[in-house]
C-alpha cells in the first residue's frame, strides 16, 4: 500500500511552497468537543497496524478512511461507528481535500471521537499535515498516531534492504503521481541520480518517465530496479529488472497500483534474484502456495470460523467472512433436562459436532453440574474436532468415528453396544441435517435425540456481499444448512470453486444447485484447506502442461 493513497490529484507541494500552519487558536474550553486522530494504517498487512491504532479504532465514533485500507481493519470498528469512505482514485471519484477537512472538524465539534485512517504513515505523502492544520485552525484537538510507511516496509517484505553496508548508505523517498506527468517531470533528477537508493511511491503510471529521467540525469541504465505490487499482503508480487527495462517489465507482468519502486544496488539482495535481473518476476514467498492471493468466502458462523480463517490466512489466502448461519442455544430445553436427569439409563451419549458439545455442557453448568454427570455413560464423537471439544471439558471419548460421518459412528456404536440393545442419547441441532439420530435408529439402536442448539439463517453484511461481487476464487461450505442458505440467496459466484467439508454438506449443496468441485476427505478445517489447495495446485499444473503442449 503506497503512503498517501488518499492524496488529491495534482501537485500537492513544490520547492517554492512553504509549510505554514495557522497560528495557534485560543484553546477550546468546550467539554463536549471531540478529538481527531490521524492514524497510520501501515503498508497493507493488518498485522502491521499499531497497537494504539487498534485501540483507537475500537473506540472511534467515526472512521474516515482512504481507498486502500483493508476490510479486515474496518471490520474491527464498533458496530455502531460511522464509517466514511473518502477514497480518491486518480482520474475519477475525487473528493476535495477541503471536504475531508470539513468532515473531520464537523464530526469532532459534535463531540465525537474521529479516527482518520490513512495508508502508511499520515505524514509521508499523506496530506496529514493539511488535515492537522485544519483541525488546529478550528480549535479541534488533533493527535497524530504514526504508522509504518510503505517506503520502508514494502521493500523489506520483498527482501530488499533500503540501506546496506557498502552498497546503500543513503536513500531518498519521492512521490511521482499526479493527474498529468508534470509532477513526475518536476522532480530533481540530478540530485536523485546521485543518491545510492531511491524509493518511488505512487509512481506506477509515470514509471517510464521517472526511469528515463533518472537515466538522462546520469544514473546508469543497468542499475538494478524492482517494483513491488501490494507489498506485505498475500497478493504481493515483485518484478526485478534494470532501470532501463523496469517499466517494460512491469507492463509485461501486468503490475497495477499500488506499487513501490526501488532503484539501487540493494535490489541485488532480493531473495532468489541473484544477478539475473532482466525482466524477472519474483512472487512473494507465499505465492508459491496455491492458495496465496486467492479470495475465499467463509460461510460458517462467525463464532466457529476463527481457526479456519487462520489456516487460510497462513496459506496466503484473502478471506471474506459471509456467515450464512448463527448458532443459538435454546433457553428452555425441557427434554434435555429430563435426559440429563436420567443419564443412568443410557449406555452411550453420542456427540456429532462441537455445537452439540457446547450446548450440552452449557446446560449442565446451568443445572449446577459438570463432567462427572456423564460417568454412567460411555461417550462417542464424530471426528477429532468434536473429541477435542470434549477433552477440553474433561471427557475422553471412548469411540471416535473415522472417517468422520454419522453412518460410520452409527455402525461403530452398534458394534460396541452389548447385545445391540443399549440406548443412546444424542444431543443435536434442530435441523434434520444433523443426521445422527436417524442413522442410529437405522442401525437398530434405541436413541433419544434432544435438541441442544438451533440454527438461525442470516443474510451477510453488505460489505461482504460487495466483496463477493468483486470476484472470488472459492466458497467454503462447512454445513448443509450454510450451503442451502447460500444457494437460496442467489449470490452470483461466477466460476468460483465450491468446496465442502464433507459428503453430507456436499450433498446438500448439490441438491441446492451449487456446483461442488471439492469435498474434503478429512472432514476438518485442516482437511478442507488442504483439499482446496490441492484443487488449485492441480489446476495450475494442468494449465502449465496445456501451455507447454500448445508450444
Amino acid at each position: 500500500m503506497a503512503d498517501g493513497s488518499g492524496r488529491k490529484n495534482g501537485r500537492d507541494s513544490g520547492p517554492r511552497r512553504q509549510c505554514v500552519c495557522p497560528k495557534r487558536p485560543q484553546r477550546s474550553t468546550n467539554p463536549e468537543l471531540g478529538t481527531v486522530y490521524l492514524v497510520g494504517a501501515g503498508p497493507g498487512d493488518p498485522d502491521l497496524f499499531t497497537v494504539r491504532g487498534h485501540r483507537l479504532l475500537a473506540q472511534a465514533d467515526v472512521i474516515v478512511h482512504d481507498r486502500l485500507i483493508s476490510r479486515e481493519l474496518l471490520d474491527r470498528a464498533r458496530g455502531d461507528a460511522e464509517i466514511i469512505d473518502v477514497r480518491k482514485t486518480c482520474g475519477h471519484g475525487e473528493r476535495a481535500q477541503s471536504k475531508i477537512n470539513t468532515i473531520l472538524v464537523e464530526r469532532a465539534k459534535r463531540g465525537l471521537t474521529v479516527v482518520r485512517l490513512k495508508g502508511g504513515d499520515p505524514f509521508v505523502f499523506g496530506r496529514g499535515w493539511e488535515e492537522w492544520c485544519a483541525c488546529r485552525g478550528a480549535a479541534v484537538p488533533c493527535t497524530v498516531v504514526p504508522g509504518i510507511t510503505s517506503a520502508l516496509a514494502v521493500p523489506a517484505a520483498a527482501g530488499i534492504p533500503i540501506t546496506h553496508r557498502g552498497t546503500g548508505r543513503a536513500f531518498a523517498v519521492v512521490a511521482a503521481q499526479g493527474s498529468t506527468s508534470d509532477e513526475a517531470a518536476g522532480l530533481d533528477y540530478g540530485a536523485l541520480a546521485k543518491i545510492t537508493t531511491v524509493v518511488i511511491l505512487m509512481g506506477r503510471a509515470n514509471l517510464a518517465i521517472v526511469a528515463q529521467s533518472l537515466i538522462k540525469a546520469g544514473r546508469n541504465a543497468c542499475t538494478p530496479a524492482a517494483c513491488i505490487e501490494r507489498g506485505t499482503t498475500p497478493r504481493q508480487r515483485s518484478v526485478v529488472a534494470t532501470l532501463g527495462t523496469i517499466a517494460e517489465a512491469a507492463d509485461r507482468e501486468g503490475l497495477r497500483a499500488p506499487v513501490v519502486t526501488v532503484v539501487g544496488e540493494v535490489v541485488h539482495c532480493a531473495g532468489e534474484c541473484g544477478n539475473q535481473l532482466v525482466g524477472r518476476s519474483v512472487p512473494n514467498a507465499e505465492l508459491h502456495e496455491p492458495l496465496a492471493g486467492r479470495r475465499v468466502v467463509i460461510t460458517r458462523s462467525t463464532s466457529s470460523s476463527h481457526q479456519l480463517r487462520e489456516r487460510l490466512t497462513a496459506a496466503g489466502a484473502i478471506t471474506i467472512d459471509a456467515p450464512m448461519i448463527r448458532i443459538e442455544y435454546p433457553p428452555n430445553p425441557d427434554r434435555l433436562d429430563a435426559a440429563i436427569a436420567n443419564l443412568g439409563s443410557y449406555q452411550w451419549i453420542a456427540f456429532a459436532s462441537v455445537h452439540s458439545v457446547r450446548g450440552f455442557f452449557e446446560r449442565l453448568a446451568t443445572l449446577g453440574q459438570d463432567a462427572r454427570a456423564l460417568s454412567p455413560c460411555k461417550v462417542a464423537a464424530i471426528g477429532p474436532i468434536t473429541a477435542s471439544a470434549l477433552n477440553k471439558r474433561g471427557i475422553r471419548a471412548e469411540l471416535v468415528a473415522r472417517p468422520y460421518s454419522t453412518s460410520v459412528l452409527a455402525d461403530d456404536l452398534l458394534a460396541n453396544t452389548a447385545d445391540g440393545t443399549g440406548r443412546v442419547l444424542c444431543p443435536c441441532g434442530d435441523t434434520a441435517d444433523s443426521g445422527l439420530p436417524q442413522e442410529l435408529r437405522r442401525a437398530r439402536l434405541g436413541v433419544d435425540g434432544v435438541v441442544v442448539y438451533r440454527t438461525v439463517t442470516l443474510k451477510p453484511e453488505e460489505s461482504a456481499l460487495r466483496a463477493i461481487s468483486d470476484g472470488v476464487d472459492a466458497v467454503l461450505c462447512c454445513s448443509p444448512s450454510a450451503a442451502r442458505r447460500f444457494a437460496r440467496l442467489g449470490i452470483d459466484i461466477a466460476s468460483a470453486t465450491v468446496a465442502c467439508i464433507g459428503p453430507s454438506t456436499a450433498s446438500a449443496a448439490r441438491a441446492a444447485g451449487m456446483p461442488v468441485a471439492v469435498t474434503a476427505d478429512e472432514h476438518t478445517d485442516r482437511g478442507l484447506v488442504a483439499a482446496l489447495a490441492q484443487h488449485f495446485r492441480s489446476a495450475e499444473e494442468a494449465a502449465r502442461l496445456h501451455v507447454e503442449y500448445a508450444r
